[in-house]
């Protein structure tokens, strides 16, 4: 399955773990999402049609800095 690895900055518990991984996983063709606030990484299961801007973007209007790391 195709995966995107982010690193997120700005997470600082648990609560913005789970803010980061709502938003990713409203995304269409997003198919799951582990997010760890300590590393400072969302790893990303997608469907292959995911439209990587939107996921950038939906972490970013959560109010997160957010780049793409690897996409596999």
């Amino acid at each position: 399955m195709p995966a995107l690895e982010l690193k997120v900055e700005g997470m600082v518990c648990d609560g913005c773990s789970q803010a980061v991984r709502n938003v990713v996983q409203a995304v269409a063709g997003v198919s799951d999402a582990a997010v760890d606030h300590e590393a400072g990484t969302a790893n990303v299961a997608h469907t292959g049609g995911v439209d990587v801007d939107a996921v950038l973007d939906a972490v970013r209007d959560a109010g997160f800095d957010v780049r793409v790391a690897s996409e596999t």
